[in-house]
């Protein structure tokens, strides 16, 4: 008799184990069905986004023909007009995109005077009570706006005295914007540098400021939807603000990634991503990002069109463009450059 129980409770044991392994295998199973389902609507959604919201209109954008040999002359010359940039900026920018303690930052900033003065002057705008300490107010401002007051204050001698296509604190507060929301969208893309994608969103509408010099008194025509800016800025300008950026970018030396990095941000609309080249593809994709919801949250740099990347840059993505937009981040972010009075 008692091996007879035994017998039952060792056939019974038997039997529960492989009942319970086999339901474990269940969920791989559906996973696996998962995986097999089309993914091409699933890139589609990564980048559905309400911009209707806000002030910004959908559009295409489509590239345009680069300038007359005659335009481009006339426009390297004047290049020779504006000034050289500080000694000290390269390694202002260096020191900001490697994430440099604020006390190094700083010592930078000191050996520019007239700079530590403006930077105070900013952080001032923004803390509740008298800011002395220029350590301190890098804190305050956070390194992507000390980075874009650096940088407008070492341009600010290329201001436009004439009428310009772009008013200049729009393009500023814009660049600001676009990189503080780069340094966050990078966080999204799967191995992207935020330092570079930061340095490379102040820096890709530079063109649009070298055609505030070059072309004065003069007006852009207003962009259609159909087209995008890119041909209008052709059109009234003979060079539209690619070029002309990466042309004065080349003229002052500044970083083959930077030039790149201008060349290419609006590729993400019209091309897919093996046209860009792959040590920045993922910098230029969140410089894109950060550039549309810039215009979303009301922050342009001269216009409200935004057009939505191609469906294949999803695969760089692990997040949604509407995930990236509810970051706590971002709304901090923009407060900030919000608060800065140009």
């Amino acid at each position: 008799m008692l091996y007879f129980v035994v017998f039952v409770a060792v056939i019974f044991t038997v039997v529960f184990l492989i009942s319970k392994r086999q339901t474990k295998k269940l969920p791989k199973i559906r996973a696996k069905r998962i995986q097999k389902e089309p993914h091409q609507h699933q890139d589609e959604d990564y980048f559905q986004f309400d911009f209707n919201a806000g002030h910004a209109t959908l559009s295409e954008t489509r590239p345009s023909a680069l300038s007359s040999p005659d335009v481009k002359q006339k426009y390297m010359q004047g290049l020779d007009d504006i000034p050289a940039l500080p000694t000290v900026w390269p390694d202002l920018m260096r020191a900001i995109e490697h994430g440099d303690a604020a006390k190094k930052v700083a010592s930078l900033i000191m050996n520019e005077p007239t700079l530590a003065v403006e930077v105070l002057r900013y952080a001032n705008m923004v803390s509740p009570k008298d800011m002395s300490d220029l350590g301190q107010a890098i804190v305050l401002l956070g390194y992507n706006s000390v980075r874009g007051i650096v940088t407008r204050h070492c341009f600010s001698k290329m201001e436009s005295k004439g009428k310009s296509a772009y008013k200049s604190a729009d393009l500023w507060r814009h660049a600001i914007a676009t990189s503080a929301l780069a340094s966050i969208t990078a966080r999204y893309i799967l191995g992207c540098d935020a330092g570079i994608a930061g340095t490379l969103g102040l820096f890709h509408d530079l063109g649009r400021i070298a055609i505030n010099v070059s072309f004065t008194n003069q007006i852009v025509t207003k962009p259609h939807v159909s087209t995008g800016y890119l041909q209008v800025e052709r059109e009234s300008f003979g060079i539209n603000h690619l070029e002309s950026g990466v042309l004065l970018a080349k003229h002052w030396h500044l970083p083959t990634a930077i030039q790149q990095g201008i060349l290419y941000h609006h590729h993400p609309a019209f091309a897919p991503p093996d046209k860009i080249p792959e040590d920045i593809r993922k910098e230029v994709l969140a410089v894109y990002l950060a550039d549309l919801l810039a215009i979303h949250f009301e922050l342009a740099g001269g216009h409200h069109l935004v057009s939505l990347p191609q469906p294949a840059y999803a695969s760089l993505m692990s997040a949604s463009l509407e995930d990236i937009a509810s970051d706590s981040q971002v709304s901090k972010e923009l407060w900030r450059v919000r608060a800065i009075n140009f």
